[in-house]
């Protein structure tokens, strides 16, 4: 089992059945994260890019910003993208994250990191006016900031409140106010509960039995309603 705090940057293995909210057909405000991964029997590992299934397309060498970037996800994702040609901005606080994990990116001239909470609404405004400054307008949110200790928000219900609902809540009204019409969405598979079934994205109903879940399947609803 992967160390939930590892101490060095860990290869991209997820389990099965993660759930990504998508409103393709409805909006092209969220789209799919990752669509177009390998399923094996136990694990689902990123083998194929999930960047180029966006619609509309990111632009090439447009500015992503990643929420949670100094994270497991966030990471990898800032390298692939700056790979790939993109210039990149990772916003995190690092209460979880690890400004080790991008090491790499920060060798890029495409890059920008910066430390803020966005949970606080304040906070986030200033640090995505800080990516642009550096950046340019940004074209993609990518928003992974969320709590991911679970046990830890499992005692204490504030911290997903706060750090799982409430970065969405911020991200949404930053990027409203800062013009971005994009924002890509990582949910989990925690918002379907207990089902002894294989999980689809249309599988219902939506009864989630922990508050991680509960506040990944609110920030959902948050996205439905911005999207219209």
């Amino acid at each position: 089992m992967q160390d939930v705090f590892p101490t060095t940057k860990p290869s991209i293995i997820l389990p099965t059945n993660t759930h990504v909210f998508a409103l393709l057909h409805r909006c092209p405000l969220i789209s799919d994260l990752w669509s177009s991964a390998v399923f094996s029997q136990h694990f689902r590992t990123y083998k194929h890019s999930y960047i180029h299934t966006l619609y509309p397309p990111l632009q090439p060498s447009s500015h992503n910003l990643i929420t949670g970037g100094a994270g497991f996800i966030g990471s990898h994702l800032a390298d692939r993208l700056l790979r790939d040609g993109y210039r990149v901005s990772a916003v995190d606080d690092l209460s979880l994250g690890r400004r080790e994990f991008l090491e790499d990116a920060e060798l890029h001239g495409e890059f920008l990191f910066v430390d803020a909470d966005v949970s606080d609404l304040e906070s986030t405004i200033s640090a995505f006016r800080s990516s642009v400054a550096s950046l340019g307008d940004i074209d993609t949110i990518w928003h992974l900031a969320a709590n991911s200790d679970i046990e830890a928000g499992g005692k204490d219900p504030e911290i997903d409140f706060r750090n799982t609902l409430g970065t969405t809540f911020s991200v949404l009204l930053a990027a409203r106010k800062l013009g971005v019409k994009r924002i890509v969405f990582a949910s989990t598979s925690a918002v379907y509960g207990e089902l002894n079934t294989v999980l689809t994205e249309t599988t219902g109903p939506l009864l989630p039995i922990s508050n991680y879940g509960a506040t990944k399947l609110a920030s959902e609803g948050l996205l439905s309603a911005a999207a219209e």
